[in-house]
């Protein structure tokens, strides 16, 4: 079966102009990226360039103890300090363990 462009917006016309079918849309993660602003910047950046923003605004802020704190450890784990994804899982799963107490320096309210 050989794919038809042309067949295939106009199924897509059709499901749009008659509100008979749902319609539904799979997005790649990749796909802000495509999109830029005006100053050539992507809509939403790609986990590396967020992970550097998060990095460089936690640094800067109020919380730059408990972020070196946890780099450290995520470090000294061997775990990706450098991806934001990475560093959330890792914070939940200290976050699970510290109860009331105190996890590789962090305490719960911190970790929260």
């Amino acid at each position: 079966m050989e794919h038809d462009a042309v067949r295939q917006i106009s199924y897509i016309q059709q499901a749009l102009s008659q509100n008979k079918r749902p319609v539904g849309f799979f997005i790649g993660a990749g796909c802000p990226l495509s999109i830029r602003l005006a100053d050539g910047s992507p809509l939403i950046p790609d986990v590396a360039n967020l992970s550097k923003v998060i990095g460089e605004g936690l640094s800067a802020g109020a919380h730059k103890s408990a972020w070196e704190t946890l780099l450290a450890a995520v470090a000294e784990d061997g775990g990706q300090s450098d991806n934001v994804e990475y560093v959330l899982s890792y914070i939940r799963q200290l976050a699970a363990v510290a109860g009331s107490s105190t996890v590789r320096g962090l305490d719960r309210a911190t970790l929260n």
